[in-house]
C-alpha cells in the first residue's frame, strides 16, 4: 500500500477536530448510526496518522542528514562527524524489537499477534533485510546446511556443448556455419534440385502424383542418392515410396501430412486436425476426397467455418523474378504450400518415425527442401500485423526446431525461439482481447507454452542464461472434434506441468543449470526433502489410470511396469524420472565430503540414479511393446548412458564395488541401443574425433567434419559417445553396412 503523507497532514490539519472531538453529545456516533465498530475506527485512523507523521519526521530527517552526501564542499571530519551523528539517531529511531507469537495449525504456521501499528508491519514485513529484529526462518535443518556441488569430469552433455561454443556454433563465427543471412547460406550440398523452374500443380494425372499407400517399411541405405535421379522425369513414379529411390518432395507431402496425424499429433496436439484439414484440401488440386486417405479424414472430421476459411494462408501467387517464395534451393520452383504445411514435412523427414523409411541422405535432402521453402515465407510474415498471420508464423517456428539441431544450427534456431517467444507473448494479448476464434486460441496457447520453453532452452544453451525463462501455467482445453485420446493427453499435460513448474522443482533445477555448465550449485538438505516430497505427492495424486504402482522410484515398480499396457501411465511415470534423474546425477560431486548433511545427500543422490536409470530403461522397453505410436519414442539412451558413466566413475573413486557390475551392465546396453539408433554412415573416425584430441589443439578446417554428414548431429554424438566409452574401457562395436 502507498501513503500519501503529505495529503495525510492536510486531512489532519483540516479535520483534527472531527478526529479528536469527544465522543458526546451531538457527536455522540453510537447515537447517530448504531455502529460501535465506527468508533473504533475512528480511533484506528488517528493511530495511522500518528504513524504517518513519524513516518514522515524520520523521511525528512533522512533527507537533512544526507545533504553533506551532495554537496562536496564539506571537509572530510565534518561528514564523519556528520555520519556518527546520524548513526546514534537512527540507533535511537529504532523500535524495540517485538515477541510475535506463532502457533501451528495444521501444518501452516500462524500469526497470534496482533499487527496494530504501522512499526509492527515493518517489522513483520521484512522490509529492511538487514534489521537484526526481522522474524528468523524457522527451519529444522537450521541456516548452515547449504551444499556446494561441482562437475568434478566432464560429461557427455558437457563434452559436447564445450565443442560447439569452442567452434562458435552458437555465435556467428562458426567454422561449421558462417551465415551472413539466410538466402546466402543456401543452396547447401543437400538441397533437392529441380532441373526447371515449373509450378507444380497438385493433379491426379501430374506425373509426379504418388498413389495413397502407405509407407513400406522397407530397410534403410546409407547409399547417397544418384545425382542422376531427376523428380521432373517422365517416368511413371513408383507405386509406393521406397528407401532407394529419390523422389520429388512435393510428391510426398500427402503422406508426411498423414502421418504427422497419424503417428505425432495425438501424442503432441499442437494442431487442431479438423480445422487444418479442412483448410488444406482447399488448395488447389487437392479438393478431391479420394486422392488419399488424409483427404477422406479432412471430409468427415468436423471444423468451424471461420477459422478454416482464415486459418492457413496458402502460397497460391504466380512466380516472378523477384519472388521471395522457395527458390533459392529449388531452381525456381515454387511450393503452393502454407508454411505450416512445410514445417510439418520439414519436421517428418527427419523424424524418427518408423513408418517413414529414409536414408540419411533423404532425411537431410527432404528436410532441407521443405526448411528452405517454410523459411522464405515465414521470412516475409514476420512483418505482418495480422494475428492470424502471426500464429501461422509461430507454429510453423515451432516444427522446424529438430531440423536446425540435428543439422547443428543453433544460431539460427536461438533467432527463431527468440522471435517466436515474442510473437506467442503478443499473441497472448490477442486472445485476450477476443480477436480469436476458439480454435485459435487454444493452438495460440499450446504453443506459447512450447516457445517458452524452447526460448529458455536456447538461452541457456547458447549463452549460458540462467533466468527463470518458464512458462506460466495455463489451462489445457479440448477441442472439438479431438479425440478422447488427446483429451486424456491434454489432462496429462496438465498434471505434468503442475510438477514442473512447481516452485521446489523451478528452484532445484536452476541450481542443476549451474552445476552443468562448470559453475557452483548450492543446495540445502531442507530443498532436496522438499523436492523428492512435492514429487511423491505429484505421484500419488495422480488418477489411477496413471499411477500403476506406489513406489515410483523404487526397483519393485520393474513388476508393475512390465505389466501395464497403458502407454500414457508409462509416459508419466517416465517424465517423473527423467526430472528427478536430471538432479540426483548432478549431486554426485560436493565440493566438500566432511559434512554429515553433505554424505547423506551424496548417498542418497547414487541410490536414486542407479534406480532412475534402470527404471527409464524398463519403461522405454515397454513402451516399445505396447505403444502403437511414434511420438512416444522414449530417447533416453543418451541422457541415461551420461548418467551412468558419470556414476561409474564415482563408484570406482568411492571403492563402492557392488554397484558397479550392475551399472556396467546397464552402460553396455545403453551403448547397444545407441549404436542401432546412430546410422552407419555417420560414425566419426577415431583419428578424426574432436573429443578426444588434445584440449589445446589449434582447429581449423578439422570442424567441417561434421558437417560433411547428413545429420552432423548424429555425427557429434557418435563421436562424444565413443570417446567416453572409451575412457571407461569399451569399444562400440562396428555395424555392416546394409
Amino acid at each position: 500500500m502507498r501513503y500519501n503523507t503529505s495529503s495525510s497532514r492536510r486531512f489532519t490539519a483540516a479535520h483534527k477536530a472531527i478526529v479528536t472531538a469527544p465522543i458526546s453529545g451531538d457527536w455522540d456516533m453510537t447515537e447517530v448510526d448504531g455502529d460501535e465498530e465506527l468508533q473504533d475506527l475512528c480511533e484506528h485512523v488517528k493511530t495511522l496518522e500518528l504513524e504517518l507523521q513519524q513516518l514522515q519526521q524520520r523521511l525528512d530527517g533522512q533527507s537533512q542528514r544526507s545533504t553533506p552526501f551532495r554537496t562536496s564542499t564539506a571537509p572530510v571530519s565534518s561528514v564523519i562527524t556528520t555520519l556518527t551523528t546520524a548513526q546514534s539517531m537512527a540507533d535511537d529511531d529504532l523500535p524495540i524489537p517485538k515477541e510475535w507469537n506463532l502457533t501451528i495449525v495444521n501444518g501452516h504456521l500462524r500469526l497470534e499477534t496482533g499487527i496494530n501499528t504501522l512499526s509492527d508491519l515493518m517489522q513483520y514485513g521484512l522490509f529492511d533485510p538487514t534489521s537484526s529484529s526481522r522474524i528468523p526462518y524457522l527451519s529444522p535443518f537450521g541456516s548452515n546446511s547449504t551444499v556446494h556441488f561441482e562437475l568434478k569430469h566432464d560429461s557427455m552433455i558437457s563434452q559436447a556443448l564445450f565443442i560447439l561454443r569452442k567452434h562458435g556454433i552458437f555465435n556467428n563465427h562458426s567454422s561449421l556455419h558462417n551465415p551472413n543471412n539466410f538466402r546466402q547460406t543456401h543452396p547447401s550440398q543437400w538441397g533437392h534440385r529441380h532441373q526447371s523452374p515449373i509450378h507444380y500443380q497438385h493433379d491426379l494425372d501430374h506425373p509426379l502424383a504418388l498413389p495413397s499407400t502407405p509407407f513400406s517399411p522397407i530397410p534403410s541405405s546409407s547409399t547417397p542418392p544418384s545425382d542422376s535421379s531427376s523428380c521432373c522425369s517422365d517416368s511413371a513414379p513408383p507405386i509406393q515410396l521406397s528407401a532407394t529411390t529419390n523422389h520429388c518432395p512435393e510428391s510426398i507431402v500427402d503422406q508426411l501430412v498423414q502421418q504427422y496425424f497419424l503417428c505425432h499429433n495425438p501424442t503432441m496436439p499442437l494442431l487442431h486436425e479438423a480445422t487444418f484439414m479442412t483448410h488444406y484440401t482447399k488448395q488447389p488440386g487437392m479438393t478431391d476426397p479420394t486422392r488419399s486417405g488424409t483427404t477422406t479424414t479432412a471430409t468427415t472430421a468436423t471444423s468451424s467455418p471461420s477459422s478454416a476459411s482464415t486459418f492457413y494462408s496458402t502460397s497460391t501467387t504466380p512466380a516472378s523474378p523477384t519472388s521471395t517464395a522457395s527458390t533459392s534451393t529449388t531452381n525456381g520452383f515454387i511450393s503452393p504450400h502454407n508454411p505450416v504445411t512445410l514445417a510439418i514435412c520439414c519436421f517428418m523427414s527427419v523424424s524418427y518415425c518408423s513408418h517413414i523409411p529414409f536414408t540419411s541422405h533423404q532425411k537431410r535432402e527432404y528436410g532441407e527442401y521443405f526448411y528452405v521453402a517454410c523459411r522464405e515465407q515465414i521470412d516475409d510474415l514476420f512483418d505482418d500485423p495480422s494475428p492470424l498471420r502471426q500464429l501461422e508464423v509461430l507454429m510453423s517456428i515451432n516444427f522446424l526446431y529438430k531440423f536446425m539441431l540435428l543439422t547443428l544450427q543453433f544460431k539460427d534456431a536461438r533467432k527463431l525461439a527468440t522471435l517466436g517467444f515474442l510473437i506467442a507473448n503478443g499473441l497472448s494479448k490477442q486472445a485476450a482481447l477476443q480477436t480469436f476464434s476458439i480454435e485459435e486460441k487454444e493452438l495460440a496457447s499450446r504453443h506459447k507454452i512450447l516457445a517458452s520453453m524452447t526460448f529458455g532452452a536456447m538461452e541457456f544453451l547458447c549463452v549460458k542464461r540462467l533466468d527463470d525463462i518458464t512458462p506460466k501455467k495455463v489451462p489445457l482445453t479440448p477441442l472439438p472434434g479431438e479425440s478422447a485420446m488427446t483429451v486424456s493427453v491434454l489432462h496429462l499435460y496438465q498434471y505434468l506441468f503442475d510438477l514442473i513448474l512447481h516452485h521446489d522443482c523451478v528452484v532445484i533445477m536452476q541450481q542443476i543449470q549451474r552445476v552443468i555448465i562448470g559453475e557452483v550449485g548450492q543446495v540445502t538438505l531442507e530443498l532436496m526433502v522438499r523436492f523428492e516430497q512435492t514429487c511423491l505427492d505429484w505421484w500419488r495424486n495422480l488418477p489411477k489410470k496413471w499411477r500403476y504402482c506406489e513406489h515410483p522410484y523404487d526397483t519393485s515398480a520393474k513388476h508393475a511396469i512390465e505389466q501395464c499396457d497403458y502407454d500414457q501411465a508409462l509416459m508419466a511415470h517416465n517424465n517423473l524420472l527423467a526430472m528427478t534423474l536430471g538432479v540426483y546425477t548432478n549431486l554426485l560431486y560436493p565440493q566438500t565430503t566432511t559434512n554429515q548433511v553433505v554424505d547423506m545427500i551424496q548417498k542418497r543422490a547414487m541410490m536414486m540414479t542407479l534406480n532412475c536409470c534402470e527404471l527409464i530403461i524398463v519403461v522405454a522397453d515397454r513402451l516399445k511393446v505396447v505403444s502403437n505410436f511414434c511420438g512416444y519414442a522414449c530417447d533416453y539412451a543418451l541422457r541415461v548412458c551420461d548418467c551412468l558413466q558419470n556414476l561409474f566413475i564415482h563408484s570406482k573413486k568411492t571403492s563402492d564395488k557392488s554397484t558397479l557390475a550392475r551399472i556396467l551392465k546397464y552402460i553396455e546396453r545403453c551403448y547397444s541401443d545407441l549404436n542401432c539408433d546412430i546410422l552407419a554412415d555417420h560414425r566419426v573416425p577415431s583419428e578424426m574425433s574432436l573429443v578426444s584430441s588434445p584440449s589445446n589443439t589449434v582447429y581449423s578446417e578439422t570442424p567441417v567434419i561434421y558437417t560433411n554428414y547428413p545429420l552432423p548431429a548424429h555425427a557429434l554424438v557418435f563421436d562424444v559417445i565413443s570417446s567416453s566409452a572409451k575412457n571407461i574401457g569399451h569399444e562400440l562395436p562396428e555395424i555392416p553396412s546394409p
